[in-house]
């Protein structure tokens, strides 16, 4: 939002428009030469004139032209590419064509609409009947003043126009404040020539002219100052001084004395080496002269700092010899001052000599001094709170106060001191986050003063020269040093220009630049109140409100002195101009020309400002009216109210309010008119708000004696309308953002008492962000909980059912083991529960054995057990969990009744194929064998030991020689026949098995003849959840290779090899085992699927979305990873093929030869030739077959992965092509695409930009047309600006004064008002001269400037009476029907004047016109024009638009499934939602986050929209924010319980996961975490009182502990690792995310309506509810449904006359942008409203694009990230992210909007904003809409300091509200949307699918995760732009200038990007994961 002036809220007047804008209104009204010299100015108001006169002649039937002159051919160029890249119009260039015409002009003329020529040209056309004047509606004349001089073509072309009627006429000549070197007098005569001769009125305004009128009006003074006295002291420094000068001037430097030929060329280009120390002495001169000896002496000091850095500066011998030479004299004089002054006190010194002048000015700020002193540097700390508390408290009660009464008058704030500021706002941030202490310790190192708030400083002294400025800084700090007393309060700065070049002294030129950015934040902060500068701080720098400005030395020229005096911005402020007594004549004489000038200028403009004698009239009616007080009068109660004298204000403060972009000021639009009321002359004022406001209506005011109580009534009745409507809040403030309250508001859902400690905390990790963590217990199944089978009850057997879907492929299988598919064997395991356990999909877990497809099935439908039955499947459960899988661990215990999960899992036997029963016979077995340990064998027992085949060939052996603690468990692979005990020891130790068992382990084998075994280790690791040699995408890793495979196979040194003897047969057999070790992972992904089910079937039962029973015989899809091992497995083999074809290939290209025929190479065949091409051919039908194949690259590699991906495996694509880095980067489709905004939401300001030429770029340059390049000021320092390339070069165009007043005729009233203007002078020299703002030499001065404000409230006024009684209950308008626009009298007796009367008063007329009707005859055209727009429908209908069928996806984003009968979504879409990506497990949340996260934003987005229909887009989008908050969505998902059902950590069986039966201590484990215990606290001895331990002793066991009380016994023993088996810490984030992940799943199975439902569940409110009373058990029940979103009405408003017919004159041309959008719209307001600015006043018939824009951008979010989400290629979650980015920010939007002539038809005023959007547009048209990632990139040589522009945001913006205007228009279809918008994108999405583009930002941080830091962004001098460091540890700081922190941190990241490479500092990971 741009405030007027910086922070400025006008008062007594409504908020003045631009002038351009002014300009751009005049001219529409009446002929007017505007006095502007800015080529952007012109642009803006030719174009904007061109546009709105067009409306009436583009559809009549009779042709009309604008006839556009320009002498100049740069303006002209300009011209040109203004009306033909931004207009829609066709233009004929003439000036391209040389004289004289020919005919064939006029067919190039009748087919244009827009004709630029230059003078001749257009004489010519006239004079020979080409074009006749009555074919022109529009003339434009650049430089119109040559029309003065006699015979000049345009002189006689004036000659033509009969009438100023016939055609409107806009000049443009230079401005006029200026022309300093002419007599003002003699232009006067000039100007009003030329407006008879043009048939024009002069229009002066401009900058200037409106700082003259709008700003604060300060209170000039004069002062007058005696010269300095010569004293003995000069003459001893003159003396000293001369014989140096002397010696310089005598110095001899002439180098063609000496040298001659080429040296002598070199050495003219040396400097004078004497030149710089003459500069300085006379610096210094001039100083001692004027200023006095004290500040000679520190003129010295200063000196000698210059000459120091000049001397390391020069590269010549000579120069630095003199300026040693200066360097002593300085040093000389510096020693005379010192001695002299050593009889003085510092102080004295100050005062005896310095000179009159330098006393005068501290005089003048001795006047300010505080009445109060308050000091708090020696305060305690307890005084300093209480202090500070006391301040705000005082602060807070005059806030409350000053509520009761609109404050418009910013210097009337709560207090406000140098430092008072930050005390108030640091305790208002305490109070919010209760962290006062840290606000107390971050203030304590600055200055506490405090003074009273009327008592205030802010000032800025103007001085000629920097060692001035230097001087007067050192004087002002050495009084308050040395004269506290009266000088305590000063706390000054000074800057001055920078001269260091930033070329050549890059150092110098940036330590300059942080210093003045640094003077300047302290001045706006008020860390320091005098500003002490140059004329830098005269222009082009914002000021906070200043209350002194003095004019240390006089002003040069006439624009110096208004914009210095300007600064004077506060309402009590004075403005000093001082001078010495010997000019006072000179200077008087120029500023009564300044005055003159003034008069002149303001005299020739429009829109004049009321006079203070009219205000002061006025005044004296206010109290007549009655308040409007929106509460009841109470008389305990402060009240609040709006009267006539700040009713004005409040408007304005209301409009400031409004939301827009940085360029447009939005204003109140007002317009008066006289009328006969009663039977007096009145006046009423109509006044509209901006378009954007939500109050849309005219307001009339009632009739008023003058216009300024008009304006103030209709002001007042505004403020009363816009409370009534919401729009003000009671304090009449305008309602903000943060304090517009809906019903369904995010603080709906109040934080828990744990989330509200930690939001009240000081820490960082507040709720909701991913720094905090919480502990949640890990959440069962219902199904699985108190589930214990019992005896006699009814339980339920399901079978787990395992079948091997695809092998180990061959490469993976190492050893060459058989392969034992798990549904051969006919044993298993089932689950035996109480419960029915609901239907879950099959999912896949990865054995070595391949991929394996898990399901359950039901076995028997009744079954019932005995106690002794249950107690044996006890005892197996335990012994398998215990024994087999040794998951015991020392705190956990075996207890089936307590446990959290009770189910049973019992052995099972298939006795046919749909049979399955409880395997008794094991059962029996094991519980007889369940003590059974592993005992040593003696050689007696083993004599008879046989070797029998079928106990082994199923077995899991354990030797039982060794580990019988803790016994091996082996599988039988192979029986190996071929060896025996005797067989041949592998290796030289031993020479047989029999001599290796007996030497090492004593052991004599019985039976030598025995086979041996070839057995492997059972599975140690149980998390079979992925598979072992795939990663997560779905790609093979690397195995060992085939020599190593073949060792492993056949060397016996890599087995292992068992004798059988001496081994133990396990209980299991192998096949059961196999299944046994699958256990854990099954019954955890059981339990997740379970989890997952349930939610879904929660959400079914309360709110009918899916079945609550899914049908017998349905069956959920499988849980899919994205691909299978069948797909990896053949995608590795097809890969290994191609590569070995493209090896072979490149072999024969070598044995053939290559010749060149036509172009092309042609290979002659070879014998082995045809077999490779046979071998691709039979690939390439592979790879036809196969549909799931994807693209292969030209050199085999893939170009994408299957899968769903993680972002911490985004760098993970290498692992299978080493090569395809430079595959990837070298192919012809590589585009890499970015903005500063790109990575970022996009949501702000704009600067300039310049370039090189494309011939110089080097490495470090190359082209981005995206607007934008990085240029490198340093190494480290990187400055993104806006580029200027060879056509850019319009955009330096300086517009010189063309204006030759000397060669032009002068009248004979000439002399006459040049005669004037001397008159004038002289009488303004006397008013000066009596005025008594002179301040004499010898007179003292008592300003009082505190009591200046209090005194004129206090001024008395005489009230008057108005005849009529106007308050809030009458209201203070008139209804807007009893106002007639004609001159009848009506009934109520009110008449109105014509619009042309004399009557009429013209300059009070700021209107708001509709941009079309300057004249009667025009209007009269227009009515004839504007015809019934039939035939124009016609004419478009019957040219059918053909949508191109570009887009061949079958996928409709319309599609909704039937819910009536839809199951819901699948619990495995479920469980991916469920799941982290730190789960490392095959599925996580993050696609479907993704998705939902954009679906979220586009459905409360609709909601929104469709039901606040009259709430601005401000409000909107913050109530958005809230709800799509991490926050919000947080507790959301906590209040669901989200955090015990998801995944949260890594499958780790033997740490993390309880089997069923089994529990641990989950209470110590919530004490632990309550404690924060750390996990490695408790040690083996604890364990055994673990049980007993409760929550209160565990904070004593930790004291005592931590205190080290401690026996020695405790100390002597391990610590034992403590995993929290039963809870799991989740970030708050995460829970959001889940939530947004959820939303995806539902959007995915559910459809649009099935999402919102579900979210309408979570607590976001997307749909209306319908609230249904339904009687039940005799109480009334409410039942909640849902209904559906209506569409919105029309946005075309009713409240103008015929509407329908100003929205046709309106949408006059845009047939053509339709059928560019292929795109028909039903209701055309629509795209009205889609195209409109807020700054498009004329347009009254709809709102302005904003609340579209709103809208557009979550559609098109939702719709581009849907297709990227259904992308074949299936994108990992980095890259979706990466795509949504890249594809769905404002810089693409912007380059596509001009691609396709969005902004030919952008209605706008907004002259900032349209400079900006034509630099753009040629950057785009130049480059042939090219987009790019990559900024422009210079050497440093290159360089030069200029602003930076950020693609313009409003080009965005509309090509988001086409889209939401198109979704509207076709009732909500966002098919619709996607058929227009594909079409347009389609080329980008195509690219950047192919190739991901990865912000350089991200870039940063993958490639240094851990060093690299973004600092605070820090705002630079100009207050626009700002500046970001990255510091990457270790390798340096590096810096980022953007125009805002966005741009600024992505052009920091580039810099440091560029600088690693270049350097050698990146990692080789990081060059490897690029």
């Amino acid at each position: 939002m741009a405030l007027p002036f910086g922070d400025n809220v006008h008062t007594k007047f409504f908020t003045p428009k631009e002038y351009q804008v002014e300009l751009l209104e005049a001219s529409k009204n009446r002929n007017i030469i505007a006095c502007i010299g800015n080529i952007a100015t012109k642009t803006f108001i030719s174009l904007k004139l061109i546009q709105e006169l067009s409306v009436p002649f583009r559809r009549s039937r009779k042709k009309k032209y604008a006839l556009f002159i320009a002498e100049s051919i740069q303006n002209a160029t300009h011209y040109i590419s203004a009306i033909k890249h931004l207009t829609d119009l066709n233009l004929s260039n003439l000036m391209q064509y040389s004289l004289p015409l020919n005919k064939f002009v006029t067919e190039i003329i009748s087919q244009s609409q827009v004709i630029i020529a230059n003078n001749l040209q257009a004489l010519e056309l006239v004079s020979n009947g080409y074009i006749s004047m009555n074919d022109i509606y529009l003339l434009i004349i650049d430089d119109c003043h040559y029309c003065m001089i006699k015979n000049h073509p345009l002189n006689k072309l004036m000659q033509y126009i009969d009438s100023k009627e016939n055609v409107r006429i806009f000049g443009m000549i230079y401005p006029l404040y200026t022309i300093s070197d002419l007599n003002p007098g003699k232009i006067e005569a000039d100007l009003n020539e030329l407006q008879e001769i043009m048939h024009c009125e002069i229009e002066t305004t401009s900058d200037v002219v409106s700082i003259l009128k709008y700003n604060c009006k300060p209170t000039e003074y004069l002062v007058e100052c005696n010269i300095r006295n010569k004293d003995e002291l000069d003459d001893i420094i003159r003396a000293e001084i001369s014989d140096t000068i002397t010696f310089l001037k005598e110095h001899r430097y002439d180098p063609s004395e000496i040298y001659e030929g080429e040296l002598l060329e070199e050495l003219k280009s040396v400097p004078d080496p004497a030149k710089e120390p003459l500069n300085i002495i006379n610096n210094f001169i001039d100083v001692l002269d004027s200023m006095g000896g004290w500040c000679a002496n520190k003129a010295a000091l200063s000196s000698l700092f210059i000459i120091e850095k000049l001397k390391l500066k020069t590269p010549y011998e000579r120069h630095f010899l003199l300026l040693c030479v200066v360097s002593s004299l300085m040093l000389r004089i510096r020693t005379i001052f010192e001695n002299y002054f050593s009889q003085y006190t510092e102080k004295e010194q100050v005062y005896k000599y310095v000179s009159p002048k330098v006393k005068r000015l501290i005089d003048i700020l001795q006047q300010y001094k505080p009445s109060k002193r308050l000091d708090l540097e020696n305060a305690n700390n307890e005084s300093i709170i209480s202090i500070c508390n006391e301040k705000l408290n005082s602060c807070n009660n005059r806030e409350k106060n000053n509520e009761n009464f609109v404050n418009t008058e910013n210097e009337s704030q709560t207090s406000f001191t140098i430092c008072d500021s930050y005390i108030r706002y640091k305790n208002d941030k305490a109070n919010r986050w209760k962290n006062k202490k840290k606000y107390q310790n971050k203030h304590d190192h600055k200055t506490k003063l405090s003074i009273e708030e009327s008592e205030i400083v802010c000032s800025v002294i103007f001085v000629k020269s920097r060692l001035i400025a230097s001087i007067i800084h050192y004087l002002l700090s050495d009084l308050k040093r040395y004269d506290a007393d009266n000088f305590w309060w000063l706390s000054p700065q000074f800057t001055t220009e920078k001269t260091a070049d930033p070329n050549k002294e890059p150092r110098d030129a940036e330590i300059q630049h942080r210093n003045l950015e640094d003077v300047l934040r302290k001045f706006r902060t008020r860390e320091c109140n005098i500003l002490i500068g140059t004329s830098i701080l005269e222009q082009g720098i914002d000021f906070p409100k200043c209350n002194l400005i003095v004019r240390f030395d006089p002003p040069l020229t006439f624009c110096s002195y208004i914009y210095s005096k300007s600064k004077a911005n506060s309402s009590n402020s004075n403005f000093f101009l001082m001078y010495e007594k010997p000019n006072k004549e000179e200077f008087i004489n120029n500023l009564a020309k300044y005055y003159e000038i003034e008069k002149l200028l303001l005299k020739r403009c429009c829109n004049k400002v009321d006079s203070d004698s009219e205000l002061m009239e006025s005044d004296q009616y206010n109290e007549s009216v009655m308040p409007y007080v929106p509460t009841p009068v109470d008389e305990e109660v402060d009240i609040t109210y709006v009267n006539m004298d700040n009713a004005i204000a409040c408007i304005n403060k209301y409009c400031a309010k409004l939301p827009s972009d940085s360029f447009t000021r939005l204003t109140p639009m007002w317009k008066t008119k006289k009328i006969i009321f009663q039977n007096q002359q009145l006046y009423i004022t109509n006044l509209r708000l901006p378009i954007n406001s939500p109050y849309k209506k005219q307001i009339i005011g009632h009739p008023m004696p003058t216009e300024v109580l008009s304006r103030r009534i209709a002001a007042l009745e505004a403020c009363r309308l816009l409370h009534q409507t919401g729009e003000l809040d009671y304090n009449l403030q305008p309602i903000g953002k943060e304090s517009f309250h809906l019903l369904f508001s995010s603080e709906d859902i109040l934080l828990d008492e744990a989330d509200q400690l930690q939001a009240a905390d000081e820490s960082d990790a507040r709720p909701g962000t991913n720094k905090r963590r919480q502990y949640y217990k890990k959440k069962i199944a219902s199904c699985l909980t108190d589930c214990r089978p019992l005896p006699s009850k009814l339980l339920y057997l399901y079978s787990i059912r395992m079948a091997l879907s695809c092998p180990l492929p061959e490469e993976q299988n190492t050893r060459g083991r058989k392969i034992h598919p798990p549904e051969e064997s006919p044993t298993g395991f089932g689950i035996l529960l109480t419960k029915k356990i609901p239907k879950v999909c099959p999912f896949p877990i990865f054995t070595r054995c391949g991929e394996v497809i898990v399901s359950l099935e039901l076995c028997l439908q009744e079954l019932y057990l005995t106690e002794e039955q249950l107690e044996k499947i006890s005892t197996f459960l335990n012994y398998t969990f215990a024994k087999v899988l040794r998951l015991n661990k020392y705190f956990m215990t075996f207890d089936s009744v307590n446990a959290p999960c009770t189910y049973f899992i019992v052995p099972t036997i298939n006795v046919s194929d749909n049979e399955t029963l409880i395997d008794w016979n094991f059962l029996n077995e094991i519980n007889s064998r369940k003590k059974e340990e592993l005992l040593i064998i003696p050689d007696e027992k083993r004599k008879d030991f046989q070797f029998r085949k079928e106990l082994y060939t199923d077995a899991v052996v354990m030797p039982w020689y060794r580990n019988q603690d803790f016994p091996q468990h082996f599988y039988v692979a192979e029986i190996c026949y071929n060896l025996s005990p005797r067989s041949k020891f592998p290796g030289e130790e031993y020479k047989t098995f029999e001599e290796y068992y007996y030497r090492k382990y004593q052991l004599k084998i019985q039976n030598t003849e025995q086979p041996l075994l070839d057995v492997d280790h059972t599975s140690a690791r149980l998390n079979f959840l992925t598979p072992r040699y795939v990663n997560r995408k779905g790609v093979a890793l690397p195995t060992c290779s085939e020599a190593t495979k073949k060792e492993k196979r056949e060397s016996l040194e890599q087995k292992q090899i068992l004798v059988p003897e001496l081994c133990q047969i396990h209980l299991f057999p192998a096949s059961l085992w196999r299944k046994a070790v699958a256990l854990p992972c099954i019954l955890y992904r059981l339990n997740c699927l379970l989890l997952a089910e349930e939610i879904r079937s929660k959400v079914s039962n309360e709110i009918n979305l899916g079945l609550n029973t899914v049908p017998s015989d349905f069956k959920w899809p499988r849980l899919d990873f994205g691909w299978t091992l069948s797909d990896v497995v053949k995608r590795t083999r097809e890969l290994r093929e191609l590569r070995i074809f493209k090896e072979n290939t490149e072999i024969c290209l070598k044995l053939t030869e290559i010749i060149e025929v036509d172009e092309r190479i042609t290979i002659k065949k070879q014998n082995n030739f045809p077999k490779l091409l046979e071998l691709k051919n039979e690939n390439k039908n592979n790879e036809e077959k196969d549909s799931n194949v994807f693209e292969i690259s030209s050199d085999g590699e893939p170009l994408m992965e299957i899968g769903t991906w993680s972002n911490d495996m985004a760098n993970d694509i290498q692992t299978f092509s080493p090569e395809f880095e430079t595959n990837f980067a070298s192919s012809s489709g590589m585009v890499r695409y970015g903005s500063p905004t790109s990575w970022l939401s996009h949501n702000e300001d704009d600067l300039d930009m310049d370039s090189i030429n494309e011939s110089e770029t080097s490495e470090d340059s190359f082209e981005n047309p995206s607007g934008l390049r990085i240029e490198f000021k340093n190494e480290f320092l990187a400055e993104a600006v806006d580029r200027i390339d060879d056509c850019s070069e319009l955009d330096c165009i300086k517009t010189e004064n063309t204006w030759q007043w000397e060669n032009l005729n002068t009248n004979e009233n000439a002399n006459y008002e040049i005669k004037c203007f001397e008159n004038a002078v002289t009488d303004n020299v006397k008013n000066i001269l009596t005025s008594g703002r002179i301040i004499y030499e010898e007179n003292y001065f008592s300003l009082k400037p505190f009591e200046i404000y209090s005194s004129k409230i206090k001024m008395p006024i005489q009230c008057k009476k108005l005849p009529w009684h106007l308050s809030s209950e009458t209201g203070y308008g008139m209804p807007q029907n009893e106002i007639l626009t004609n001159k009848n009298s009506t009934d109520s007796g009110i008449s109105v004047s014509e619009p042309n009367s004399n009557d009429a008063s013209p300059q009070t007329s700021n209107s708001y016109s509709n941009g079309n009707i300057f004249n009667e005859n025009l209007c009269e055209t227009l009515s004839t024009c504007c015809l019934s727009d039939t035939s124009y429908k016609s004419n478009f209908q019957t040219q059918e638009i053909n949508f191109e069928e570009e887009n061949d996806e079958t996928f409709k984003f319309d599609y909704q499934p039937n819910l009536s009968d839809h199951v819901g979504p699948s619990p495995s879409v479920l469980l991916q939602a469920l799941t982290m990506s730190n789960a490392n497990d095959g599925i996580n949340l993050e696609r479907l986050e993704t998705i939902g996260d954009s679906f979220l934003k586009y459905a409360i987005t609709n909601y929104l929209y469709c039901t606040y229909d009259n709430v601005h887009e401000g409000k909107l989008s913050h109530i958005r924010s809230k709800q799509v908050s991490n926050l919000h969505l947080y507790k959301l998902g906590k209040k669901k319980v989200f955090g015990e059902c998801m995944v949260a950590c890594k499958f780790e069986p033997h740490d993390n996961w309880l089997p069923p039966c089994f529990r641990i201590p989950f209470e110590l484990e919530k004490a632990l975490i309550n404690q924060k215990v750390s996990s490695c606290f408790w040690k083996v001895s604890d364990l055994s009182v673990l049980w007993k331990v409760k929550s209160h002793e565990i904070s004593f066991v930790k004291k005592t502990k931590l205190e080290g009380v401690e026996n020695e016994e405790e100390n002597t023993l391990m610590y034992l690792p403590f995993h929290l088996v039963t809870y799991h810490s989740i970030p708050d984030k995460s829970i959001a995310d889940c939530v947004e992940a959820l939303i995806g799943a539902y959007l995915i199975a559910c459809g649009i309506r099935g999402a919102m439902l579900f979210m309408s569940w979570l607590g976001i409110k997307v749909l209306p509810v319908i609230h249904h009373s339904k009687k039940l058990n005799e109480d009334d029940v409410i039942e909640i449904e849902y209904g559906y979103l209506n569409s919105p009405p029309s946005p075309l408003l009713r409240s103008v006359p015929n509407p329908e017919a100003e929205l046709e004159k309106l949408m006059v041309g845009y047939d053509e942008f339709e059928r560019l959008l292929n795109y028909r719209f039903n209701d055309r307001s629509y795209l009205l409203q889609a195209m409109t600015h807020a700054s498009y006043s004329p347009n009254c018939v709809t709102d302005c694009y904003q609340r579209l824009e709103f809208l557009g951008d979550a559609v098109l979010d939702y719709l581009i990230t849907r297709h990227l989400y259904e992308d074949k290629r299936q994108h990992s979650p980095g890259a979706l992210t990466d795509l949504r980015s890249a594809l769905v920010n404002n810089t693409i939007f912007a380059a596509l909007a001009i691609r396709f002539g969005f902004h030919k038809y952008f209605r706008h005023q907004s002259p900032g904003l349209a400079d900006v959007i034509h630099r753009f547009v040629r950057i785009q048209e130049d480059n042939n809409h090219t987009i790019f990632e990559e900024y422009y990139l210079i050497n440093e040589e290159e360089c030069e300091e200029v602003e930076d522009v950020e693609v313009p945001k409003a080009l965005g913006d509309i090509f988001e509200s086409v889209a939401g205007a198109i979704f509207l228009d076709s009732g909500m279809s966002l098919d619709a949307v996607w058929k227009v918008y594909y079409r347009i994108m389609k080329n980008e999405i195509e690219q950047f699918s192919t190739n991901v583009p990865k912000s350089p930002i991200r870039e940063l941080l993958e490639m240094e995760p851990e060093t690299a830091k973004f600092g605070r962004p820090e705002k630079l001098a100009d207050g626009r732009r700002v500046r970001v460091t990255v510091d990457v540890f270790g390798k340096g700081a590096f810096k980022g200038i953007g125009r805002n922190y966005r741009i600024a941190k992505c052009t920091a990241a580039k810099c440091a990007l560029k600088q690693l490479k270049k350097r050698g500092l990146v990692s080789k990971k990081s060059m490897t994961n690029e």
